[in-house]
């Protein structure tokens, strides 16, 4: 089972778009600890183009009141600049249950890499030290390499966070995702064996976590930009939940979820089981599917089975049919996208349609 940690930057950042304290950083991420999540995560720069010290404060006064934890991320050699007192010095005041150390420059948008470790680590390793000594546990962001990760033990940190970059830029082509996953995976088992924590993050989304997390150990995940996106289409609290789900996929039984398969397909008259939504389909065969469907002028349910891996993986098993996109009509197997493609091209496809439209 995998934590999830809420990244708020973005909510801090739409308010200091307009000035003001509207939205509240504090009622949303009430929202998300209410709602299940098991930490808040803040990452504090010294330009303050998001997060600021006021924040740091009151996100630890509610994270200690509500009992979830606090992971403060940055860059530990970030120093004082204006109002921003520096990166430990804000360890030091708040002292976070985590702290996730980051090199990024202080211009950089985002994370982007993991840190370097091959040269002198010493001032890092006096950094950590200091971090520890205020009662936090210490996680570096790390490139999936098992090198790197041997070192991060070496200089006394706690955990890695995966940088999952690479990985979420390269899903939708199977080929690269699998070969990153595996990746992931052996440098994940390499990191648990030799006693460190593995937590995850970047550019995670409802799309590319569940098999993420189906096929790699991860402690904890730390997601911030597409679930606050989300929460503009779902709301904040149903957002969270459905990263929750993903997130304690193995809590779910086998039997379970072919009863969970069986009653969608026996619920829902036209039902499509496909890589994606129809709005937006994550690979050629179902944004086919997609528009021979729409094509027929007739709604129909859809089930993404990229974000939901125990569907995914159980399927074919109650179906007898290996591959996606899968249709099913008034509950039996129609096919795929080249079966629906000779359908439609015969008229065959409209009719069957327009049939379950008359039943219902």
């Amino acid at each position: 089972m995998t934590k999830l940690s809420v990244n708020v930057n973005k909510v801090a950042w739409l308010r200091n778009a307009r000035g003001g304290s509207n939205p509240s950083i504090k009622e949303f991420s009430k929202i998300c600890i209410e709602s299940g999540c098991d930490g808040i995560t803040v990452h504090p720069r010294d330009d303050m183009r998001h997060i600021n010290p006021d924040d740091v404060r009151i996100l630890k006064d509610l994270t200690s009141e509500l009992n979830v934890e606090f992971n403060i991320e940055g860059n530990p050699f970030s120093l004082v600049k204006g109002k921003y007192p520096g990166f430990v010095e804000l360890i030091n005041r708040y002292k976070p249950d985590q702290c996730t150390l980051v090199p990024d420059e202080p211009n950089q948008l985002t994370s982007d890499h993991g840190w370097n470790l091959s040269g002198d680590n010493k001032s890092l390793i006096t950094l950590i030290e200091k971090i520890k000594s205020c009662g936090s546990r210490v996680s570096l962001f790390i490139d999936p390499d098992e090198e790197s990760i041997s070192k991060v033990k070496e200089v006394g940190a706690d955990r890695i966070e995966l940088y999952t970059g690479p990985y979420a830029e390269a899903y939708g082509s199977e080929t690269k995702t699998e070969k990153l996953i595996n990746l992931y995976s052996k440098a994940a088992i390499h990191a648990h064996n030799i006693g460190l924590g593995v937590n995850a993050g970047h550019d995670l989304d409802l799309f590319n976590l569940g098999l993420f997390l189906k096929r790699c150990n991860i402690d904890e995940v730390s997601i911030g930009h597409a679930l606050i996106s989300d929460s503009l289409k779902f709301g904040m609290s149903e957002t969270v939940k459905k990263y929750l789900h993903l997130c304690k996929w193995d809590k779910i039984l086998i039997m379970d979820i072919e009863q969970e398969i069986k009653e969608q397909i026996n619920s829902n008259p036209i039902l499509l089981y496909m890589k994606g939504s129809p709005d937006a389909p994550q690979c050629g065969f179902s944004s086919r599917a997609t528009q021979l469907l729409i094509s027929c002028g007739k709604p129909f349910s859809f089930v993404d089975i990229l974000s939901n891996p125990e569907i995914r993986a159980n399927l074919p098993k109650v179906s007898n049919w290996p591959t996606f996109p899968q249709l099913f009509v008034d509950g039996d197997l129609v096919g795929g996208s080249d079966i629906m493609v000779e359908m439609h091209e015969n008229g065959e496809l409209q009719k069957l349609i327009d049939t379950i439209e008359s039943e219902t």
